[in-house]
Parts: structure tokens; sequence; C-alpha cells
């Protein structure tokens, strides 16, 4: 009798007994280094030192919407959305911009795309939504805020404060704080800029020989952390991609903590992170961590698969 689906039930009911309602939504960038990491496609050029030596990927956690001393928050919602509908696929960060004593202000992503070749393309934008600032989200260092060009403009594009930027607070809204990754974000300030014209006046490269390539550029794969099936909200069917890849290796959408292996403990960020996300209209009321128990059991029954 295989007994490894009862044991990983039992860790699921458990880990699901941490969480009786929705934790608050941390959101992963993670840096694409597909073809950096491929020493052939450099023809020499050495990687970034900086950005050997740090976690490739920085997590933000987003700020409570239902709390009312912060405000409705309503970008939160706007910014999740995008995720959700895989916008930010093959985006980057187009901007990185000192003070002029040379001192890091701020990162920006969110607004443009690149494949491996130009050319850069826009992300696709919802309306604009109402600014939503607050006296009681500032931005301080390790905020997350929405760009804007004008009053009620802000649409996907998003910045890091790299230090102290609370005169900005009256015209643009923080929504998230960097809770992991500042040491990857700061190696990204300090990446060779070039001006490109236009929004591309302050762009991060990891390496510039005159001409343009996607692997030059600092895109990024912006994910709901616990959303293993990619549509941007944590619910029962993480549970069944995960069960689904259970006891294989590789790049896969169920490994959730980047051991290489989908296993146990990927049941149990599911778990964790369980109805955080951006809840689709049509979608059912948060089980109970009894029902998450009886969905991970019926995913996993299908058995584990192996390579």
């Amino acid at each position: 009798m295989n007994i490894r689906p009862l044991l990983y039930l039992g860790a699921v009911a458990s880990a699901g007994l941490l969480s009786t309602t929705a934790n608050a939504t941390d959101v992963r960038v993670d840096l694409d280094f597909t073809t950096w990491t491929d020493a052939g496609a450099l023809d020499g050029l050495a990687q970034p030192e900086e950005l050997v030596t740090v976690p490739r990927s920085f997590t933000m956690r987003m700020l409570d919407s239902t709390n009312p001393a912060l405000g409705s928050l309503t970008t939160v919602e706007n910014f999740l959305k995008y995720v959700a509908d895989g916008d930010y696929a093959n985006s980057f960060v187009h901007r990185s911009a000192k003070t002029q004593f040379g001192i890091p202000f701020v990162i920006q992503g969110g607004g443009f795309t690149i494949e491996d070749l130009p050319p850069v393309n826009s992300v696709p934008t919802d309306p604009p939504i109402a600014d939503d600032p607050h006296p009681n989200r500032s931005n301080v260092l390790g905020t997350v805020a929405m760009a804007r060009s004008g009053v009620d403009t802000a649409t996907s594009q998003w910045f890091v404060n790299l230090k102290d930027n609370s005169f900005l607070d009256p015209d643009f809204t923080v929504f998230a704080e960097v809770i992991e990754g500042m040491d990857t974000i700061d190696a990204i300030a300090n990446l060779e800029r070039i001006n490109a014209g236009g929004p591309f006046n302050e762009m991060p490269l990891y390496y510039y020989d005159g001409a343009f390539a996607g692997s030059q550029f600092v895109k990024t794969n912006i994910h709901v952390v616990g959303d293993a099936d990619l549509d941007g909200y944590v619910h029962a069917n993480d549970f069944g991609q995960v069960a689904s890849q259970f006891g294989t290796s590789g790049d896969l959408s169920g490994d959730l903590n980047d051991d290489t292996d989908v296993n146990l403990s990927d049941f149990g960020i599911v778990a964790y992170h369980f109805g955080s996300g951006l809840e689709p209209a049509a979608t059912l009321a948060v089980p109970e961590p009894g029902s998450i128990a009886l969905l991970a059991l019926g995913a996993l029954m299908i058995g584990p698969r192996r390579r």
C-alpha cells in the first residue's frame, strides 16, 4: 500500500489549520536568467558579480486592502489583476533612477516587454485608476508604489523606493512593501545604465556591447506566491497542480520553494497562502481548512508521478 498520499494529506491538513482565513498576498518577482546563465550566449562576457552573489528574486507583500487604517487600496487589486492576466510576462525593469548626488532613488518596471530580441512592446493596460494615497502609507525605503504621468493616470507601472522618498506621498500610491530580496533590488540599482531615449533614458542592463538583445534586459517573471497554476489566485486548483507534478524535479510551476523538486513543502506553501491573490468573480468562497485537506487528498490520490 502506498501510504505517501496519506502522509502528505496529514501535513497539508496541519498547514491548513494555520490558515483559517486568507493570508496577506505575497508577490514574487523572479529575474529571468535563462539566457544569462548560458555562457555560450554571452560571447565571453562576464556576469555582473553583484547578481551572481545574491538571490535572483525579490518578494513584495500587498498591503491589506481591507484594513481601514490603510485606506481602500484599490491599487492592490489593480496590480494583482495585471499579475493574474499575465500582462507582466516578459516585462523588464526599464528605469534605475538616481538622485543628482548619485544616490539610488527608485527602480521601475511593469511598463514594457521584450522577447529574445527587440522590438520593445508596451504592457497592455487597463483603464487608469484613481490615485489612492493615504497618510498611513508612505514612500519609504523598500515600499512599492504605482507610477503615473498625472492625476489619476496610474495603470501598470510600479516602482520600488530605494530611499526615504516620503515627498512623493501626495502623488504616488504605495500598495506593497518588499519583505525579501532588497539585496537583489540593490544589485539591479548598481547595474550599468544607458540612455536609450524616452522612458529608457536610465535603463539598467546586465551588459552593453553596442547592440541590444533580450538577454541584456532585467527581465522579470511576476507571480503570486503559492499560485502553482499561475492564474493569479491561490485556491484548490493549486493543490491539484502540485499533485500532478509531485515527485518530479526540474523547472516546474509546482516547485514553489525552488528546491528543484515538487514535494511536501510545496503543498505547505499552497496551504499557507490559500485564498490570497485576486479572486475571480465566479470563484466560490474560500473553503475551511478541513475542506482544503479533502481537496488535497483528492488531488493526491491520482498518485505521484515521476519522470
